[in-house]
């Protein structure tokens, strides 16, 4: 059975595991205490190398608990930091320090932070205010009519027949690449007054669009070299991909409340948005499974905090996305 407060705990091991190249972090850790001779546990040890190459040690102890932190908790601190030979100490706390804690710290130099906390415990509390959302569309081909120079037409499957097995791959690799890219949704879906936030609310909302595009013969594969347009009918249908937040950390300054570091993660082990900032610097990390007939159409994120003047939040790799998600047709549904 997991202790109490453990959760936290590992919470801001998360928060430090961030930037692996400048930090070990280790939770729980034991250290040598010169006094007691033994070895004493210490909730989260940070170690790194300062810009002299001095190796520090940060120590982190987590309270988690009803009551506040008051002078004799700060007392028993700065002893503890004595003892086991730590460069720093800092005491991190869900509830609030007493104005006397405040100042015992000020005066024997240890760090004190508050903290706020969203895990799965509390999942649902928060699941529809902070979340990201993915869109995308899906093309599905329902009608793809060749019409040639001779001023003859053929349905996709009678085209297919007309070509050797080498040849239709090359033809199914130009539908699905070079025409498939050629299709700009927002463009032809905006002349229907389209309205994305309406589209995307319901998977049931589907469009239909056709027309008609010349063929422009340099860019064509050689067996193409005799088709002069396409005709083809798509649906365009809205996918989203929802991730609710899971878990989360927000580390403030315990006088001020001013918000220092942050880690948040919506999504699963499978898929996932990581953003935060650590030491200043922000990161987002994303982890999305690829769909064979997806093409990205964009995001929108609810965050539950707001970024320190100063730091502008990073934004998820769309290059990413778009490379994974570049799709292709959906070709089952031809006449």
């Amino acid at each position: 059975m997991t202790r109490k407060g453990r959760n936290f705990e590992l919470s801001y091991k998360w928060l430090y595991d961030l930037d692996k190249d400048k930090y070990v972090v280790t939770s729980p850790a034991y250290l040598y205490d010169r006094a007691s001779k033994g070895k004493r546990e210490i909730d989260v040890l940070v170690e790194y190398s300062d810009n002299e190459g001095i190796r520090r040690k940060i120590g982190i102890e987590c309270r988690d608990r009803k009551s506040v932190v008051d002078v004799t908790g700060i007392e028993q601190l700065k002893q503890k930091k004595e003892d086991l030979g730590l460069d720093y100490l800092v005491i991190t706390t869900t509830k609030r320090f007493t104005d006397g804690a405040i100042n015992k710290a000020k005066y024997y130099g240890v760090i004190i932070e508050q903290a706020e906390m969203i895990n799965s415990s509390n999942f649902d509390l928060y699941a529809k205010e902070y979340y990201v959302d993915f869109f995308f569309y899906k093309f599905e081909l329902i009608k793809l009519d060749i019409l040639t120079k001779d001023k003859e037409q053929y349905k996709f499957k009678e085209y297919l027949m007309k070509l050797n097995m080498i040849e239709q791959n090359i033809f199914l690799k130009y539908i699905n690449l070079e025409f498939f890219l050629s299709f700009q949704p927002n463009e032809l879906l905006k002349n229907d007054e389209f309205n994305m936030e309406i589209f995307f609310e319901n998977i049931n909302n589907i469009m239909e669009l056709e027309g008609r595009d010349i063929i422009e013969q340099e860019v064509v594969p050689d067996c193409m070299k005799n088709v002069f347009a396409i005709a083809w009918k798509v649906q365009v249908i809205p996918y989203k991909i929802s991730l609710p937040i899971c878990e989360s950390i927000s580390v403030f300054e315990g006088e001020t409340h001013k918000n220092k570091n942050y880690r948040v993660r919506y999504g699963d082990d499978l898929e996932y948005l990581e953003i935060g900032y650590l030491d200043g610097k922000s990161f987002t990390y994303l982890s999305i499974q690829p769909r064979k007939y997806l093409r990205f159409a964009g995001a929108h994120i609810e965050l539950n905090t707001i970024f320190p003047k100063g730091i502008e939040m990073a934004t998820p790799d769309v290059n990413y996305i778009v490379e994974n998600f570049t799709g292709e047709f959906d070709i089952s549904k031809i006449n």
